[in-house]
């Protein structure tokens, strides 16, 4: 239990506005990008927004943060958890696999928190299996 406990809290204290605002700061400059041009790319009139998310003041509706994955070139996992690939291949995921319901219930922004969750849930499984 101590385990799970010590993930939790770990994956809590990478999802803080703050630790994601970082992240999305790192990964602007890595791209060489300036705030003024994710501005730009999100469709906001103002430089000042992107200022406050890297700041952790912030937050950005859901659509608005799958779209700066994409301009970022990184994952939502990446993002909000610091959890997997900080940068995605070129192409991105291969979804070839799945199947047309499972795509499109993938693709819904409605369903990312259920996704996040499960992602945890996996790890956190994954992790008891180790520790047998």
């Amino acid at each position: 239990m101590e385990l799970i406990s010590k993930l939790l809290q770990e994956r809590l204290e990478q999802s803080t506005p703050q630790r994601m605002g970082q992240r999305i700061k790192e990964l602007r400059q890595k791209k060489r990008l300036s705030q003024t041009e994710v501005t730009a790319l999100l469709g906001f009139s103002s430089q000042s927004v992107i200022s406050k998310v890297e700041n952790g003041q912030m937050g950005l509706p859901m659509e608005r943060m799958i779209d700066l994955c994409q301009i970022l070139n990184t994952t939502p996992e990446y993002m909000f958890f610091g959890i997997g690939e900080k940068f995605q291949k070129p192409n991105g995921p291969d979804l070839s696999f799945m199947n047309e319901d499972t795509l499109n219930f993938v693709k819904n922004p409605a369903n990312y928190k259920s996704i996040q969750n499960l992602i945890i849930d996996l790890q956190i499984k994954k992790l008891q299996e180790m520790k047998k």
